[in-house]
């Protein structure tokens, strides 16, 4: 975990990423899992959904329909499946559970 913060760190620092939340996102990925209690809620772009689930508590991960706008905030990685599927894209707050 502490390389994974470090590089984060030096990367944000060299300007390679804009946003470090960025770093764990997958397009064409569909992450299926717990949804927390008002999922889905619309969102303008896959980002803000991001943003939405950094700033709750209980959220870990999300998935995003960029077509129909809606994000889903998930509050467990532990049951999480993530399948390919177009027009959808996830993330995790960490980035080694994008492999499972």
């Amino acid at each position: 975990m502490m390389k994974c913060v470090q590089l984060t760190i030096v990367l944000v620092f060299l300007g390679l990423i804009c946003d470090a939340s960025e770093l764990c996102k997958q397009k064409g990925i569909r992450g299926w899992a717990k949804d927390i209690k008002g999922s889905p809620v619309s969102s303008p772009s896959s980002s803000d959904c991001i943003n939405r689930c950094v700033k709750n508590n209980a959220c870990v991960s999300m998935t995003y329909n960029m077509k129909k706008k809606d994000c889903w905030l998930k509050s467990s990685i532990k049951t999480v499946k993530w399948k390919p599927q177009a027009n959808w894209t996830s993330w995790t707050n960490n980035c080694a559970d994008l492999r499972g």
